[in-house]
């Protein structure tokens, strides 16, 4: 079970990520060629309004090593940290 998810798992979600990132991104990203390759970072999501928690699951995927603090469907407030992660700077930011 991935960190974050409720279940069930959306049906072919890893198809439709890859899609959306690959139209979004297309040749690449410009702001992360300005940076150091090779380059780590640390990151985190905090939340600014209140709310409930929705795609922890996808974050958990797309980044290299993750640390989930809640799952989809918990009520957030501000200021909560609700994932926080390390991995490359350039693959971060794209």
């Amino acid at each position: 079970m991935n960190p974050g998810w409720s279940h069930p798992k959306p049906a072919d979600w890893i198809q439709v990520v890859d899609r959306a990132l690959s139209e979004d991104l297309g040749p690449g990203d410009l702001s992360a060629a300005c940076l150091e390759p090779g380059r780590r970072c640390s990151w985190f999501i905090e939340i600014q309004a209140p709310g409930i928690v929705c795609g922890l699951g996808i974050a958990d995927h797309l980044f290299e090593k993750t640390w989930v603090m809640n799952r989809d469907g918990d009520s957030v407030k501000p200021n909560d940290m609700v994932i926080r992660g390390e991995g490359v700077s350039t693959e971060v930011l794209s």
